[in-house]
């Protein structure tokens, strides 16, 4: 018997053809891989990928693959991983990212207004 899930939160994922929104899983059984349908990004195309073909490209509710990954985090400061977050996080919700300014007490990023 198969089921299919409806994937309700945004979920990028990276596929052999480019960046896509997961939109539902269909499995089968325990005895085939999980089947994942994905709209690719750069052109609407619907198509269905084994799961051992995606990978989880961002997602910023579980906080997956958000900042870019640098070879000396360490060595960076506050003010320089704000600005990678900011660069990575543009698309984010606008009263999430202020609450994060808030939160870290931080200057408002160039051109926000509110």
């Amino acid at each position: 018997m198969a089921t299919i899930h409806e994937i309700q939160q945004t979920l990028w994922v990276d596929t052999p053809h480019g960046i896509g929104q997961a939109l539902f899983l269909i499995d089968y059984g325990i005895h085939q891989n999980t089947i994942w349908v994905v709209c690719l990004k750069h052109n609407g195309k619907i198509l269905h990928y084994d799961s051992n073909q995606l990978t989880i490209d961002k997602n910023n509710t579980l906080e997956i693959n958000i900042l870019p990954k640098v070879a000396n985090e360490e060595d960076l400061t506050w003010e320089e991983l704000w600005n990678l977050f900011n660069e990575e996080c543009k698309d984010l919700d606008m009263q999430y990212i202020h609450w994060l300014e808030n939160y870290f007490k931080v200057p408002k990023r160039k051109g926000i207004s509110g």
